[in-house]
């Protein structure tokens, strides 16, 4: 709900977790078009293992070569 409601109000949320199927399915039904609005962000799904250091460091990598910075 946290990240639907940013997305709606224009915000790029990144959903993390261990299982890519999991997150592409959540982003594609809850960061659809119609639920985030016209002017709304984008849900991002990122595969992202807090339990590993080398994964925890490859999103960071992804993140700060896309965006630059987390503003939240």
């Amino acid at each position: 709900m946290y990240a639907k409601a940013l997305a709606a109000n224009g915000a790029k949320v990144y959903i993390t977790g261990r299982r890519q199927e999991v997150l592409e399915k959540s982003a594609r039904v809850h960061g659809s078009a119609d639920k985030v609005g016209s002017s709304g962000g984008q849900i991002v799904p990122l595969v992202l293992d807090v339990t590993s250091k080398d994964s925890i460091s490859s999103a960071v990598k992804h993140i700060t070569e896309t965006d630059g910075y987390v503003n939240v």
